[in-house]
Protein backbone atom coordinates (compact mmCIF):
# COMPACT_ATOMS: atom_id res chain seq x y z
CA UNK A 1 0.00 0.00 0.00
CA UNK A 2 1.53 3.35 -0.92
CA UNK A 3 0.97 6.27 0.83
CA UNK A 4 -1.27 8.02 -1.78
CA UNK A 5 -3.51 5.52 -0.38
CA UNK A 6 -4.06 6.94 2.84
CA UNK A 7 -6.31 9.78 3.78
CA UNK A 8 -6.07 11.11 6.48
CA UNK A 9 -8.03 13.76 9.27
CA UNK A 10 -6.30 16.54 10.96
CA UNK A 11 -7.65 19.48 12.74
CA UNK A 12 -5.92 22.51 14.19
CA UNK A 13 -6.06 23.13 17.91
CA UNK A 14 -5.38 19.55 18.33
CA UNK A 15 -1.66 17.73 19.17
CA UNK A 16 1.43 20.21 18.53
CA UNK A 17 4.73 19.10 17.96
CA UNK A 18 6.34 22.22 18.88
CA UNK A 19 10.00 20.95 17.22
CA UNK A 20 9.84 21.33 13.67
CA UNK A 21 12.10 18.87 12.86
CA UNK A 22 10.98 16.22 15.44
CA UNK A 23 7.56 17.03 14.22
CA UNK A 24 8.86 15.88 10.31
CA UNK A 25 10.02 12.69 11.75
CA UNK A 26 7.53 11.91 13.84
CA UNK A 27 4.68 12.53 10.96
CA UNK A 28 6.75 10.54 8.89
CA UNK A 29 6.87 7.75 11.19
CA UNK A 30 3.23 7.64 11.56
CA UNK A 31 2.68 7.97 7.63
CA UNK A 32 5.03 4.57 7.24
CA UNK A 33 3.01 2.70 10.00
CA UNK A 34 -0.04 3.52 8.98
CA UNK A 35 0.71 3.10 5.19
CA UNK A 36 1.89 -0.76 5.83
CA UNK A 37 -0.80 -1.53 8.43
CA UNK A 38 -4.07 0.53 7.04
CA UNK A 39 -6.78 1.82 4.68
CA UNK A 40 -7.92 5.37 6.47
CA UNK A 41 -11.44 7.01 5.89
CA UNK A 42 -11.68 10.38 6.16
CA UNK A 43 -10.02 13.41 4.92
CA UNK A 44 -10.08 16.78 6.39
CA UNK A 45 -7.93 19.82 5.60
CA UNK A 46 -3.91 20.33 6.66
CA UNK A 47 -1.91 23.50 7.62
CA UNK A 48 1.66 24.35 7.45
CA UNK A 49 2.26 23.55 10.92
CA UNK A 50 0.28 19.79 10.82
CA UNK A 51 -1.67 19.39 14.01
CA UNK A 52 -2.48 15.72 14.24
CA UNK A 53 -5.62 14.94 15.50
CA UNK A 54 -7.50 12.02 14.36
CA UNK A 55 -6.58 9.33 12.08
CA UNK A 56 -10.23 7.69 11.72
CA UNK A 57 -13.33 6.61 13.60
CA UNK A 58 -13.18 3.20 11.63
CA UNK A 59 -10.16 0.72 10.66
CA UNK A 60 -10.33 -2.05 8.55
CA UNK A 61 -6.75 -3.64 8.78
CA UNK A 62 -4.72 -5.33 5.96
CA UNK A 63 -5.83 -8.25 7.78
CA UNK A 64 -9.96 -7.50 7.09
CA UNK A 65 -10.31 -6.70 10.80
CA UNK A 66 -13.04 -4.13 10.95
CA UNK A 67 -12.62 -1.58 14.11
CA UNK A 68 -14.96 1.06 15.54
CA UNK A 69 -13.30 3.62 17.18
CA UNK A 70 -13.81 3.42 20.52
CA UNK A 71 -14.49 6.39 23.05
CA UNK A 72 -13.79 6.37 26.57
CA UNK A 73 -14.99 9.20 29.34
CA UNK A 74 -11.38 9.07 31.65
CA UNK A 75 -10.03 10.90 34.45
CA UNK A 76 -12.26 9.11 36.98
CA UNK A 77 -9.07 8.72 38.20
CA UNK A 78 -6.58 8.73 35.94
CA UNK A 79 -4.66 5.65 37.11
CA UNK A 80 -7.54 3.08 36.29
CA UNK A 81 -7.93 5.03 32.60
CA UNK A 82 -4.75 4.06 31.95
CA UNK A 83 -5.42 0.56 32.88
CA UNK A 84 -8.43 0.61 30.06
CA UNK A 85 -6.15 2.20 27.69
CA UNK A 86 -3.58 -0.87 28.51
CA UNK A 87 -6.00 -3.95 28.61
CA UNK A 88 -7.73 -2.48 25.52
CA UNK A 89 -4.81 -2.40 23.60
CA UNK A 90 -2.87 -6.02 25.17
CA UNK A 91 -6.25 -7.85 24.83
CA UNK A 92 -6.96 -6.35 20.64
CA UNK A 93 -3.13 -7.49 20.28
CA UNK A 94 -3.76 -11.26 21.41
CA UNK A 95 -6.22 -11.98 18.58
CA UNK A 96 -4.84 -9.07 15.94
CA UNK A 97 -1.03 -9.02 16.47
CA UNK A 98 0.72 -5.72 14.75
CA UNK A 99 -2.77 -4.12 14.93
CA UNK A 100 -3.82 -1.39 17.49
CA UNK A 101 -7.06 -0.34 18.55
CA UNK A 102 -8.39 3.51 17.04
CA UNK A 103 -9.36 4.86 20.63
CA UNK A 104 -9.64 8.33 21.66
CA UNK A 105 -10.06 8.98 25.69
CA UNK A 106 -11.51 12.55 26.80
CA UNK A 107 -10.01 13.17 30.47
CA UNK A 108 -12.17 14.22 33.26
CA UNK A 109 -11.44 15.90 37.03
CA UNK A 110 -12.39 12.71 38.90
CA UNK A 111 -12.22 15.63 42.30
CA UNK A 112 -14.91 17.78 40.12
CA UNK A 113 -16.69 14.46 39.50
CA UNK A 114 -16.59 12.85 43.09
CA UNK A 115 -18.37 15.88 44.43
CA UNK A 116 -20.93 15.88 42.09
CA UNK A 117 -21.49 12.11 42.95
CA UNK A 118 -21.34 12.89 46.63
CA UNK A 119 -23.72 15.58 47.08
CA UNK A 120 -26.25 14.38 44.40
CA UNK A 121 -26.05 16.92 42.05
CA UNK A 122 -27.25 14.63 39.23
CA UNK A 123 -28.25 17.22 36.69
CA UNK A 124 -24.88 18.96 37.07
CA UNK A 125 -23.32 14.97 36.45
CA UNK A 126 -24.90 14.70 33.42
CA UNK A 127 -24.35 18.06 31.98
CA UNK A 128 -20.37 16.84 32.35
CA UNK A 129 -20.99 13.75 30.82
CA UNK A 130 -22.85 15.07 27.92
CA UNK A 131 -20.58 17.30 27.29
CA UNK A 132 -17.86 14.41 27.24
CA UNK A 133 -19.65 12.49 25.25
CA UNK A 134 -19.95 15.37 22.44
CA UNK A 135 -16.51 15.60 22.80
CA UNK A 136 -15.77 11.50 21.96
CA UNK A 137 -18.16 12.12 18.54
CA UNK A 138 -16.90 15.32 17.19
CA UNK A 139 -13.06 13.24 17.40
CA UNK A 140 -14.67 10.48 15.84
CA UNK A 141 -15.66 7.98 18.42
CA UNK A 142 -18.62 5.08 16.92
CA UNK A 143 -19.21 4.07 20.46
CA UNK A 144 -18.50 5.20 23.96
CA UNK A 145 -17.69 3.55 28.01
CA UNK A 146 -17.59 5.25 30.93
CA UNK A 147 -14.12 4.21 32.73
CA UNK A 148 -15.62 4.29 36.36
CA UNK A 149 -18.78 2.58 38.16
CA UNK A 150 -20.22 5.41 40.16
CA UNK A 151 -21.18 7.45 37.27
CA UNK A 152 -23.42 5.09 36.38
CA UNK A 153 -25.85 6.51 38.88
CA UNK A 154 -27.19 8.69 36.04
CA UNK A 155 -26.73 5.77 32.79
CA UNK A 156 -30.37 5.14 32.10
CA UNK A 157 -30.39 8.99 32.02
CA UNK A 158 -27.41 9.43 30.32
CA UNK A 159 -28.19 6.88 27.33
CA UNK A 160 -31.67 8.69 26.36
CA UNK A 161 -29.51 11.88 25.47
CA UNK A 162 -26.24 10.34 24.16
CA UNK A 163 -24.98 10.83 21.06
CA UNK A 164 -23.07 7.73 21.04
CA UNK A 165 -24.06 3.87 21.88
CA UNK A 166 -22.91 3.35 25.51
CA UNK A 167 -21.57 0.54 26.99
CA UNK A 168 -22.88 -0.31 30.81
CA UNK A 169 -20.39 -1.53 33.56
CA UNK A 170 -23.14 -2.60 35.26
CA UNK A 171 -24.82 -4.96 32.44
CA UNK A 172 -21.48 -6.25 31.77
CA UNK A 173 -20.52 -7.20 35.13
CA UNK A 174 -24.15 -8.65 35.09
CA UNK A 175 -23.42 -10.73 32.34
CA UNK A 176 -20.08 -12.13 33.41
CA UNK A 177 -21.82 -13.27 37.15
CA UNK A 178 -25.16 -15.10 35.13
CA UNK A 179 -22.27 -16.75 32.67
CA UNK A 180 -21.08 -18.19 36.29
CA UNK A 181 -24.57 -19.04 37.20
CA UNK A 182 -23.88 -17.30 40.91
CA UNK A 183 -26.81 -16.23 43.14
CA UNK A 184 -24.95 -14.16 45.44
CA UNK A 185 -22.85 -11.76 44.89
CA UNK A 186 -21.25 -9.01 47.21
CA UNK A 187 -20.31 -5.43 46.22
CA UNK A 188 -17.38 -3.49 47.00
CA UNK A 189 -17.38 0.24 45.70
CA UNK A 190 -17.61 3.95 46.37
CA UNK A 191 -20.24 4.86 48.87
CA UNK A 192 -22.75 6.02 46.33
CA UNK A 193 -22.21 2.81 44.26
CA UNK A 194 -22.97 0.65 47.65
CA UNK A 195 -25.93 2.82 48.44
CA UNK A 196 -27.61 4.11 45.81
CA UNK A 197 -29.35 1.08 44.66
CA UNK A 198 -28.30 0.93 40.35
CA UNK A 199 -26.18 -2.13 41.09
CA UNK A 200 -29.01 -3.77 43.60
CA UNK A 201 -31.66 -2.92 40.71
CA UNK A 202 -30.00 -4.53 37.78
CA UNK A 203 -28.88 -7.53 39.94
CA UNK A 204 -32.29 -7.85 41.69
CA UNK A 205 -34.24 -7.67 38.13
CA UNK A 206 -31.88 -11.01 37.20
CA UNK A 207 -32.69 -13.07 41.09
CA UNK A 208 -29.53 -11.79 41.82
CA UNK A 209 -28.93 -11.20 45.68
CA UNK A 210 -26.81 -8.54 46.16
CA UNK A 211 -24.80 -8.10 49.70
CA UNK A 212 -23.19 -4.93 51.00
CA UNK A 213 -21.26 -4.32 53.73
CA UNK A 214 -22.19 -2.44 56.79
CA UNK A 215 -22.07 1.10 57.08
CA UNK A 216 -19.23 1.36 58.88
CA UNK A 217 -17.70 -0.90 56.33
CA UNK A 218 -18.83 1.74 53.62
CA UNK A 219 -16.95 4.59 55.43
CA UNK A 220 -13.93 2.52 55.36
CA UNK A 221 -13.75 1.62 51.76
CA UNK A 222 -14.76 4.81 50.52
CA UNK A 223 -12.19 6.43 52.25
CA UNK A 224 -9.48 3.97 50.69
CA UNK A 225 -10.94 4.78 47.16
CA UNK A 226 -11.42 8.57 47.33
CA UNK A 227 -8.50 9.44 49.35
CA UNK A 228 -5.32 6.88 48.50
CA UNK A 229 -6.77 5.02 45.46
CA UNK A 230 -8.05 7.75 43.33
CA UNK A 231 -4.36 9.48 43.39
CA UNK A 232 -2.73 6.24 43.12
CA UNK A 233 -1.53 5.39 46.71
CA UNK A 234 -1.72 1.63 47.55
CA UNK A 235 -0.71 0.45 50.91
CA UNK A 236 -0.66 -3.12 52.46
CA UNK A 237 -2.33 -1.44 55.35
CA UNK A 238 -5.66 -0.41 52.99
CA UNK A 239 -5.05 -3.68 51.17
CA UNK A 240 -5.36 -5.34 54.70
CA UNK A 241 -8.96 -3.91 55.64
CA UNK A 242 -10.44 -4.76 52.50
CA UNK A 243 -9.58 -8.38 52.53
CA UNK A 244 -10.81 -8.36 56.06
CA UNK A 245 -14.15 -7.09 54.74
CA UNK A 246 -14.20 -9.63 51.81
CA UNK A 247 -13.68 -12.43 54.48
CA UNK A 248 -16.16 -11.09 57.12
CA UNK A 249 -19.21 -10.31 54.24
CA UNK A 250 -18.50 -13.96 52.60
CA UNK A 251 -18.16 -15.82 56.06
CA UNK A 252 -21.29 -14.15 57.13
CA UNK A 253 -23.43 -14.17 53.97
CA UNK A 254 -21.85 -17.48 52.52
CA UNK A 255 -21.03 -15.37 49.44
CA UNK A 256 -20.23 -16.95 45.84
CA UNK A 257 -18.46 -14.06 44.78
CA UNK A 258 -17.60 -10.45 44.80
CA UNK A 259 -17.92 -7.50 42.55
CA UNK A 260 -15.01 -4.78 43.03
CA UNK A 261 -17.25 -2.16 41.73
CA UNK A 262 -14.59 0.49 41.57
CA UNK A 263 -12.16 0.52 38.73
CA UNK A 264 -9.67 2.03 41.14
CA UNK A 265 -9.80 -1.63 43.58
CA UNK A 266 -7.87 -3.75 40.90
CA UNK A 267 -4.98 -1.51 42.01
CA UNK A 268 -4.93 -3.20 45.01
CA UNK A 269 -6.96 -6.25 44.94
CA UNK A 270 -7.32 -9.59 42.29
CA UNK A 271 -8.41 -13.08 42.19
CA UNK A 272 -5.21 -14.25 43.90
CA UNK A 273 -5.71 -12.42 47.23
CA UNK A 274 -9.82 -13.78 47.52
CA UNK A 275 -11.04 -17.36 47.94
CA UNK A 276 -14.38 -16.44 45.98
CA UNK A 277 -15.02 -15.33 42.53
CA UNK A 278 -13.81 -11.98 41.91
CA UNK A 279 -15.64 -9.66 39.18
CA UNK A 280 -12.82 -7.23 38.13
CA UNK A 281 -15.08 -4.50 36.73
CA UNK A 282 -12.54 -3.01 34.38
CA UNK A 283 -11.34 -6.26 32.56
CA UNK A 284 -15.24 -7.39 32.34
CA UNK A 285 -15.90 -4.14 30.65
CA UNK A 286 -13.03 -3.52 28.42
CA UNK A 287 -14.05 -7.52 26.69
CA UNK A 288 -17.15 -5.98 26.13
CA UNK A 289 -16.30 -2.53 24.38
CA UNK A 290 -13.77 -4.69 22.38
CA UNK A 291 -16.77 -7.14 21.44
CA UNK A 292 -18.83 -4.10 20.27
CA UNK A 293 -16.48 -2.37 18.39
CA UNK A 294 -15.40 -5.64 16.43
CA UNK A 295 -18.80 -5.87 15.46
CA UNK A 296 -19.69 -4.67 11.89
Amino acid sequence: MGLQEIELSFFENSVCFSCSLCHKHIVQNILLQISQSFKVYQFFALSQNIMLYNITNQLISKEGTFMKKIGLIGGMGPVSTIDYYQQLVTKFQQVHPNICPPIVIDSLDVFELLTLEETGNKQALLRVLLTSLNNLKNAGASLAALTANTPHMVFDELVSVSPLPLISIVDSTLAAIKKNKQTKIGLLGTKMTMELGFYQKRLQSADINLVTPSAEQIDTIHQIISKELEVGIVTTQSKQKLLEIIKKMSSKNNLDGIILGCTELPLILSQKDIAITVYDTVSIHVDDILNVALQE
